[in-house]
Order: C-alpha cells, then sequence, then structure tokens
C-alpha cells in the first residue's frame, strides 16, 4: 500500500511538472491537493528491504521533481511580478494623459 501511493504521488507529480513546464499553472493546485492525500499518514515502517528502497528511490524521484517544481513557480512569479509593472506603468502613464 505505501508503494502505491507514492506511485501515484510520483504520477501526480509528474503531472505537475508537465503542467507548469506548459504555463498550465491553474490546474496545478488540485493536483498538489491530490499529492497531498497520497502522501499524509503514510507508514513505511515494516518495508522488507526491497520495498524500502523501492519506497527511497520513489521519494528521491518526487523531491527532484519538487525542486524543479519550485524553480520553475519562482520564474513564473517574477514574470507575473514583471507583467503587473508593466500594467501598473501603463495605467499611470494612461490617467496621466487624461
Amino acid at each position: 500500500m505505501p508503494l502505491t501511493s507514492l506511485q501515484e504521488a510520483q504520477r501526480l507529480t509528474e503531472a505537475m511538472l508537465r503542467l507548469a513546464k506548459e504555463g498550465e499553472w491553474d490546474d496545478v493546485p488540485e493536483l498538489e491537493k491530490a499529492r497531498q492525500s497520497c502522501l499524509a499518514g503514510l507508514q513505511l515502517a515494516g518495508l522488507d528491504e526491497a520495498a524500502e528502497q523501492a519506497a527511497i528511490d520513489l521519494l528521491r524521484a518526487i523531491q527532484a521533481m519538487n525542486r524543479e517544481l519550485v524553480d520553475l513557480s519562482e520564474q513564473e512569479r517574477s514574470r507575473v511580478r514583471e507583467a503587473l509593472l508593466s500594467l501598473r506603468k501603463g495605467d499611470r502613464a494612461r490617467r496621466a494623459y487624461r
């Protein structure tokens, strides 16, 4: 069961990363919520050695994708901030010419 939850979390993380790379940020929070549900209460104690190693590998893959997601989200935040500043400057200029 823990491996199934981790595999689902990995699948969701892959989908989140794909959407982020495509600039489709609106759907990412819903997938994040589903991913959190998969990981909530996850118990890895009592796994045999092979299952434990598989869980470690899945968690490392999720962490690596998550780092990439964070980087992409920071880039998107900067892009949105710049766009907002540009809109504000344009609005001020438009009001100055009224």
